[in-house]
């Protein structure tokens, strides 16, 4: 969604676009007939270090390019990487082997780190994971992708960058800096979103219970990502990092997946986000998933197949994939 900006607020950098390796020669983890494709460098910023990605995708040779998904990992912007997962329950906790089942069903999936709050503030994530939209468009020969087809799907700080990239198509201060080989769009077709923020200045009024998660504090994760005390923040910084303030009629399909009982990230970011997309006109589902909080914790197994095969359904249908298995 194009938005009036007030020039490029991210800190300068100077990138390169790495060549794709030949999938023979990356590193390499099996899950059947899926192969992992592991920590391949999508972006290297000087100062930094080099952004990687995991690529999943069948053994099998396939007749046609396929969708691409896009994972980003939660963490309060702080911790983690590609690898880490989004639902809180035993049989769910290796996540790689969940991102291989996907891909199995027809799919190329991507892991994709991004730069961390403690080594830059908002919105490089953003940026970063643009970067690599364009680069896995860029690439989409070697792995098989079909350019036209990419979903991005994202928990808690991931599904809040993932918004952000779903709803910003062609905002400039959002793009970061292009590099030659990869220079083509990052807007995406399709969003899943676990549980993310998408209003940081209305969090705290939306906690449902007085020992839910404060946002205000400074040194709250929340704080430390966008640089800023959240209530204190220039405008401009929030507005660049709230996926709410760039809902427009062009965006693409949502699937909006939330805990009622998250004291974490309120329920209520989800609600509004959801409404703000169908009153723009844009097609969104919001589910409910009762009684668990923050990463779903309290879902039992079943609950935790049920969220997957709702997401995988909702993938089916919006790139017209029939799964392989």
């Amino acid at each position: 969604a194009q938005q009036p900006g007030a020039g490029d607020q991210a800190a300068p950098a100077v990138a390169t676009a790495p060549a794709p390796p030949a999938p023979d020669a990356t590193s390499r983890r099996d899950f059947g007939d899926v192969v992992a494709m592991t920590d391949i460098t999508y972006s290297r910023i000087t100062g930094y270090r080099p952004l990687k990605l995991d690529i999943y995708t069948s053994k099998t040779p396939a007749a046609a390019p396929k969708p691409l998904v896009i994972w980003l990992h939660g963490g309060g912007w702080n911790v983690g990487d590609q690898r880490g997962g989004g639902i809180a329950t035993p049989a769910y906790r290796n996540w790689p082997a969940v991102l291989a089942q996907l891909a199995g069903r027809g799919y190329v999936v991507a892991g994709v780190s991004y730069r961390l709050s403690s080594e830059i503030k908002s919105p490089a994530a953003v940026q970063d994971v643009k970067a690599a939209v364009r680069w896995l468009r860029a690439n989409a020969a070697t792995y098989g992708i079909d350019p036209d087809r990419v979903i991005i799907w994202g928990a808690s700080a991931g599904a809040q960058i993932g918004n952000v990239v779903g709803t910003s198509c062609n905002v400039p201060e959002l793009e970061g800096e292009k590099v030659k080989g990869a220079e083509g769009s990052s807007c995406v077709q399709g969003v899943v979103d676990f549980y993310g923020p998408t209003d940081f200045k209305q969090e705290d009024s939306q906690r449902i219970s007085e020992d839910s998660l404060r946002h205000n504090p400074p040194t709250s994760s929340a704080s430390m990502y966008l640089g800023c005390a959240i209530q204190t923040c220039p405008a401009e910084q929030l507005r660049l990092s709230n996926a709410i303030a760039f809902v427009d009629r062009t965006d693409p399909p949502f699937l909006i997946v939330h805990g009622d009982a998250d004291k974490r990230v309120p329920p209520k970011q989800s609600q509004i986000l959801h409404d703000a997309l169908a009153g723009a006109g844009v097609k969104s589902e919001l589910v409910w998933v009762p009684g668990t909080d923050h990463i779903f914790a309290g879902a039992t197994d079943a609950q935790g197949k049920e969220i997957l095969d709702k997401v995988f359904a909702w993938l089916d249908a919006t790139t017209g994939v029939k799964p392989a298995r």
